[in-house]
């Protein structure tokens, strides 16, 4: 109904009807954009971390040359890895909406809130910030 200033009564028709499905498809399109990204991104630095990346170089699981590296836990960069991600992010999701605004959406601000802190003081206190 927000197109009804724009379009009139039509919008109770089929224009309105594919108005509608195509504001649906944006959303899910873009939703699911954003959370293959974003997979893709902790994937790949959930292996930085196995690696024990630092300055470009493996430190974590790696032959005496230093030029073949599994990491402590092998873990690749691939779609199997990425899928699992995108089930537990969906799972966390799903629970914080079915237990509601008070319980579920607030747990979880208040979780990234201080997990920012957590990084905020990781990344100053431990470690040389170079960049």
């Amino acid at each position: 109904f927000t197109m009804y200033p724009i379009i009139g009564e039509l919008v109770y028709g089929p224009l309105g009807d594919m108005i509608e499905v195509l504001s649906i498809l944006c959303t899910i399109f873009g939703v699911c954009t954003s959370l293959g990204l974003g997979a893709m991104q902790i994937n790949k630095g959930l292996v930085r971390l196995d690696l024990g990346t630092y300055h470009g170089i493996n430190r974590n699981g790696c032959d005496v040359a230093g030029q073949n590296c599994t990491g402590n836990t092998g873990m690749e960069v691939n779609r199997d890895t990425q899928c699992v991600i995108i089930v537990i992010i969906t799972a966390m999701a799903v629970t914080s909406v079915i237990l509601g605004l008070k319980a579920g959406i607030a747990l979880l601000s208040q979780i990234a809130f201080i997990l920012s802190f957590f990084i905020l003081f990781a990344i100053l206190f431990l470690d040389e910030t170079w960049y």
